[in-house]
């Protein structure tokens, strides 16, 4: 066993004699070693710091990014925005700091006028007088000689080739409040028409001939009212064989038939 000890120990040859210099340059090698390792941790940290803030900056909601949409009405914003980390590698991220706006409340609904119900302005307390009107006005060529008082007179352009309408309105309602045609009084032409399969000449809206249907007088002409008292009602004034002059009352003129038929028989073609 010895022998194989001394064998392998001059195989190897003696160690190298060390001087203070080469001990010396190693210890300044392992100072750099360690050095360099130092650095590259704080590297390493400072950049995973970075990428997780730049992460957060793209995902969270309310960044200053234009074409997004803004938060529901009723609901809260939250403007949340990256902070960026002061402390030394190690430390903890800062929390980002939230900020909530106020809510912003939703507009009430407005009517529903497609539910089928009638939605009605309040009937007067007093029917709306009649005063004289007469007033000939550009684009209409009818004209009636009382009007509503404290009521406006417009004139609106008829669809399907049809002739322009007179309405007479009432300013202190909104028209948007109520149902189509609750807030106005209209005068338009109306007419008796041939019906294709029988050759009758029928009265617009009626399905039936003049002199089938009840009349009553209206000034000087003769008239048709089909309706009800307190509501809405449709008066055919006979203006000629096949012309007619019809008139849709509305209830918040708060109107007795006669009322209503004297103003009709007050409208007329311009001269």
């Amino acid at each position: 066993m010895t022998d194989l000890k001394d064998l392998l120990e001059h195989a190897a040859g003696t160690d190298p004699a060390l001087t203070d210099a080469d001990l010396a340059a190693d210890l300044r090698r392992g100072k750099r070693s360690v050095r360099r390792r130092h650095f590259a941790g704080m590297a390493g940290g400072v950049t995973a710091i970075a990428v997780v803030a730049a992460g957060v900056w793209a995902v969270l909601p309310g960044a200053e990014t234009s074409g997004l949409e803004g938060p529901a009405a009723g609901q809260t914003s939250a403007i949340i925005r990256p902070v960026v980390p002061t402390k030394m590698p190690g430390s903890p991220v800062p929390t980002p700091i939230i900020r909530h706006l106020a809510p912003t409340k939703a507009a009430g609904p407005p009517p529903d006028r497609t539910s089928g119900k009638q939605v009605l302005p309040p009937a007067p307390a007093q029917p709306v007088k009649l005063v004289a009107d007469g007033i000939v006005r550009p684009g209409v060529d009818l004209v009636c000689g009382l009007k509503p008082e404290g009521w406006k007179a417009v004139v609106i352009k008829s669809r399907l080739g049809m002739p322009p309408e007179l309405y007479f309105t009432d300013p202190a309602l909104d028209p948007a409040k109520y149902s189509i045609g609750a807030t106005y009084l209209k005068v338009r032409h109306a007419g008796i028409y041939p019906d294709g399969s029988t050759g009758r000449m029928l009265v617009e809206k009626y399905g039936k001939t003049w002199d089938e249907l009840p009349h009553v007088a209206a000034g000087t002409r003769q008239a048709i009212v089909a309706g009800a008292a307190g509501g809405s009602r449709d008066v055919h004034m006979r203006m000629s064989g096949t012309k007619l002059l019809q008139i849709a009352d509305t209830r918040n003129l708060g109107w007795d038939q006669s009322t209503l038929l004297r103003f009709a028989g007050s409208c007329g073609y311009v001269k």
